[in-house]
């Protein structure tokens, strides 16, 4: 919202989108469906002990598949796949999630970036969370082995 507000201030009138991309969403099978196939790309190769964890969290893993992954993460007629990870790994990276960290650079690697790609990407991250007063520390794509 404070990001919003701020462009807000400064957008000029004739640069305002009143449309709404989201419009009548719902959640239903297809949203369900949509979200396990793109959640395959950083998690085909897990085993689903996480599964275990969520069992007594069940609200958990419902929003994450029909909210997070089902309405926007899989909805790529906005972000292309690739572009969608460019948007998750620097907001997993400067939280130091060292799991979703590596998921989403084996996921980076997935939909088709190249190693020496995501590293530059990783230096940026570094860079700009640097600026900000944040030491990042997790796992290089390098480190990434089950692509």
């Amino acid at each position: 919202m404070e990001a919003i507000t701020s462009i807000s201030d400064i957008e000029k009138p004739e640069d305002r989108d009143y449309a709404c991309s989201r419009e009548g969403w719902q959640i239903g099978p297809e949203t369900s469906e949509r979200a396990a196939k793109v959640l395959k790309v950083p998690y085909k190769s897990e085993k689903g002990g996480h599964v275990k964890t969520l069992q007594s969290h069940l609200d958990i893993p419902w929003i994450s598949v029909n909210v997070s992954y089902g309405l926007f993460l899989s909805d790529h007629r906005i972000l292309s796949m690739q572009e969608t990870e460019l948007v998750v790994l620097p907001a997993i990276m400067t939280h130091n999630l060292r799991g979703p960290t590596y998921w989403h650079l084996r996921a980076c690697l997935r939909v088709g970036m190249e190693a020496d790609e995501v590293e530059a990407i990783h230096k940026v991250i570094e860079a700009v969370a640097a600026h900000g007063g944040k030491a990042i520390n997790v796992q290089r794509v390098k480190d990434v082995t089950d692509v």
